[in-house]
């Protein structure tokens, strides 16, 4: 048609913006969570690899390795002087243990062939996550399960 534009009104436009706005303000807050989990799950992984190199190393090199959590400090340190930090927003705590409140350090010590002195290991997160860090006594296999 001559004379007619083409083209959209303001209005339309308005209402395409708004649902747009509506949509990310739905999807952010699962994005957050999200990345939360995964951070969290980050840090768990840390924790059970720096004690599985442990048990490692016992076995591979044929003597005790001891592993220390100074909860006071927030760290694990190795007698080999190697440590692993804490994240802030990670709390742990022994599971089963209760006695650690007076001396704020845990001893876990791994075995040439495999076995582990040691006790279960709670950590919490942000927004109530919580998870278990385990290690098999009789392999000293550490494993992590999310609760």
């Amino acid at each position: 048609m001559p004379g007619s534009k083409s083209g959209f009104t303001l209005i339309e436009l308005i209402m395409v913006l708004s649902v747009m706005a509506i949509a990310l303000g739905l999807a952010t807050p699962g994005l957050f969570t999200t990345w939360e989990k995964a951070e969290f799950q980050k840090n768990l992984n840390k924790i059970v690899f720096f004690l599985r190199e442990s048990q490692l190393e016992a076995v591979s090199k044929a003597q005790k390795v001891s592993v220390v959590l100074d909860i006071s400090r927030r760290e694990f340190s190795r007698g080999d002087g190697r440590r692993l930090a804490l994240p802030d927003n990670l709390n742990i705590e022994p599971k089963s243990d209760k006695t650690y409140t007076r001396r704020k350090k845990i001893n876990y010590l791994f075995y040439p062939g495999g076995k582990v002195v040691g006790t279960e290991l709670l950590v919490t997160g942000k927004r109530n996550r919580n998870a278990i860090i385990y290690i098999e006594p009789l392999t000293g296999r550490a494993k992590c399960a999310l609760r």
